[in-house]
């Protein structure tokens, strides 16, 4: 009986062992990026540089720490504006591991390169007009810089899996079985001593992004 007991308890090990590497090797992409996610990364660079009175007005990459961290298979980063006058927005959108994808958060970014946190951070829920079915959930974190200026950032985020926006908590394992995820991050600077809630646009582009979205992210299914 004892030796039994060993043998399966030895067993129950070596197979959780064996999960456990599967699993960090899914949530890194340890074999690289499958056939779905490059069709997802190949569409999602198709997204549209003008939506509705929003357009581009300068595109960008990743840095290089920012890549090497996130490894996406594939990267949106643009800088858009309302109108002719209006504040901009920096809008990054990726497509890549869960593990990578999910991991990472603002409020500890911005945090570390100059920025103090205002409150506590809050989920927003963007529901265009006459859509209610492409509503999303998003979060949205407030800093001021701690230079000379003292501006005000606000930063947006949330994932998807290629259905709605989610400001999802413990994102990284939470969509871990998925072959991809998707994460949308934008922010807005504004002057010093703002109100951030009457003067930021940015949900206005959230909005805008929410309707265009089915057409540029594929559904990552769990097989």
């Amino acid at each position: 009986m004892k030796n039994t007991a060993r043998i399966t308890a030895l067993v129950l090990i070596v197979v959780l062992t064996i999960l456990s590497g599967y699993m960090e090797g899914t949530l890194r992409r340890r074999w690289g990026a499958s056939n779905v996610e490059k069709t997802a990364s190949a569409r999602l660079v198709q997204f549209p540089k003008t939506m509705g009175p929003w357009r581009t007005v300068r595109e960008g990459e990743l840095d290089e720490t920012s890549f090497q961290m996130l490894q996406p298979s594939g990267e949106l980063v643009r800088v858009l504006r309302h109108g002719e006058g209006g504040t901009p927005v920096s809008m990054t959108l990726l497509v890549g591991p869960p593990g990578n994808i999910g991991a990472h958060t603002p409020e500890v970014c911005v945090s570390g390169i100059g920025y103090q946190k205002i409150g506590a951070t809050e989920r927003v829920t963007v529901s265009p007009p006459n859509h209610p079915e492409l509503q999303g959930t998003f979060w949205v974190a407030t800093f001021r810089s701690r230079g000379y200026d003292r501006h005000i950032l606000r930063e947006y985020w949330a994932w998807s899996t290629g259905g709605a926006w989610e400001a999802a908590t413990g994102a990284r394992m939470g969509y871990g079985f998925y072959p991809y995820l998707y994460k949308v991050q934008l922010g807005c600077r504004l002057p010093a001593g703002s109100d951030p809630d009457s003067t930021d646009p940015t949900l206005d582009l959230l909005q805008q992004i929410v309707l265009e979205s089915p057409a540029y992210l594929v559904d990552a299914d769990v097989k």
